[in-house]
């Protein structure tokens, strides 16, 4: 390790060290400046310069070249073609990160990401115990633990649970990753997506801001410092890609899939997330449990491929809740069912407010979001 010293012109508050290592792209190091000075500690560098990373106070020392991403796909038995779309991205959305390279023309368009690691969950985690067509393992279903099965003819029958890339081979880094993101459409039709990205991610050990134990179902403790340890660095940025066609329906009271409840009667199962709101954990719980996985809120993204009207990607979270299709309400043509709210053809998909509502809130604190609807055939 080495600490590099270089002067530069201009506001310290926002000079931030760019470093290419090999020869390669530019990536941004956690920088400290002051009196016209910006230093950094590298391990290795070839070229330097300082820049302007990012806007707002002391920018510079959020700056990193370290990137961890966990992909929540829904692996209900609608989710096929939606998964197949995104997997398709998964090589141009890891070139474009290591490169810095966006539209492909060779010029570097941002600070490459030097250092990647990608996990994969799925959306079931059970359904409290209570025995449901399509949720094969009631009680805590695929349970937010990292998938490390290879799907497909050219696939290893198993992966790493956290998958790294620091250089070498990134079309093999990225067939890994496809391979273990085809999760498959024989999970649970109750998505619990965010409860399965809370629990894959914090410590057993992580308290809600009230100072009580984040816990999931029958009493259990998050995977962040067990199973799933090494997902989540100090150092990185973390981005969390939640792909479901259905809203969540992270039970706070599992009782809402008993299909004989004294509570919630609603004989149709397909309408009791929508409808019994309050047996369902609040928006606030995952707000807070993915604010606490980083100390600065502009070291998280949150990005929802779901329920959202076709051509408001470029909406804000409070703008696409705010739309009239977004409303829940029964499909006049089938009762059983919540209106769509868009189709494509491979199907439906659902108003995803509770998604939509954690990203409102976590763009309120600071975080990063980005919304697109998955009835768009296109996922670049």
């Amino acid at each position: 390790n080495a600490t590099l010293d270089l002067p530069h012109v201009g506001d310290d508050a926002i000079a931030t060290l760019f470093w290419a290592q090999q020869g390669e792209g530019f990536a941004a190091s956690p920088s400290e400046a002051s009196d016209g000075h910006v230093s950094a500690s590298l391990t290795s560098v070839s070229r330097a310069f300082v820049g302007v990373a990012c806007e707002g106070d002391a920018c510079c020392r959020r700056a990193t070249s370290a990137l961890d991403v966990l992909l929540l796909l829904d692996n209900s038995g609608s989710m096929a073609e939606e998964q197949a779309n995104l997997v398709e991205e998964l090589p141009a959305l890891i070139a474009a990160l290591i490169t810095g390279d966006v539209d492909g023309d060779g010029n570097q368009d941002f600070p490459i990401i030097d250092s990647l690691q990608l996990g994969s969950i799925s959306s079931d985690i059970g359904t409290g115990g209570f025995t449901i067509p399509t949720c094969d393992e009631p009680n805590f279903g695929d349970d937010g633990i990292l998938l490390r099965r290879g799907s497909g003819p050219s696939c290893d029958e198993t992966y790493p649970a956290v998958q790294s890339f620091d250089g070498g081979d990134a079309d093999a880094f990225a067939r890994s990753v496809q391979c273990v993101a085809m999760t498959g459409t024989q999970g649970c039709g109750f998505e619990q997506s965010l409860d399965a990205m809370l629990k894959a991610l914090v410590p057993s050990t992580q308290t809600s801001p009230a100072g009580t134990p984040i816990e999931f179902v029958n009493g259990s403790r998050g995977h962040g410092d067990g199973i799933n340890t090494g997902l989540v660095r100090d150092n990185a940025t973390l981005a969390l890609i939640n792909l479901s066609d259905e809203d969540d329906c992270s039970a706070l009271d599992p009782d809402i899939f008993n299909r004989d409840s004294a509570t919630y009667t609603d004989p149709d199962l397909n309408l009791r997330c929508s409808r019994y709101n309050e047996a369902l954990h609040p928006a606030s719980r995952y707000t807070d449990g993915f604010l606490s996985l980083k100390s600065d809120p502009s070291q998280l993204v949150y990005a929802a491929i779901a329920g959202i009207p076709s051509g408001m990607n470029n909406a804000s979270p409070a703008e696409i809740l705010a739309d009239p299709r977004m409303l829940e309400v029964p499909d006049p043509g089938m009762p059983s069912q919540l209106t769509p709210v868009c189709q494509s053809d491979a199907g439906a998909a659902y108003p995803a407010r509770r998604i939509l509502q954690v990203a409102e809130q976590l763009e309120a604190a600071g975080a990063f979001t980005v919304s697109s609807s998955i009835c768009d055939s296109d996922f670049s």
